[in-house]
């Protein structure tokens, strides 16, 4: 049960972090 809720917690951080590069990065870069 623990496991799934860090799996969980690792998908969040990892949208996230999608999230601030995309606002950083230059969008014409992608």
């Amino acid at each position: 049960k623990s496991r799934k809720m860090i799996k969980q917690l690792i998908m969040e951080n990892a949208e996230l972090r999608s999230e601030v590069e995309m606002q950083y990065l230059p969008s014409d870069g992608a």
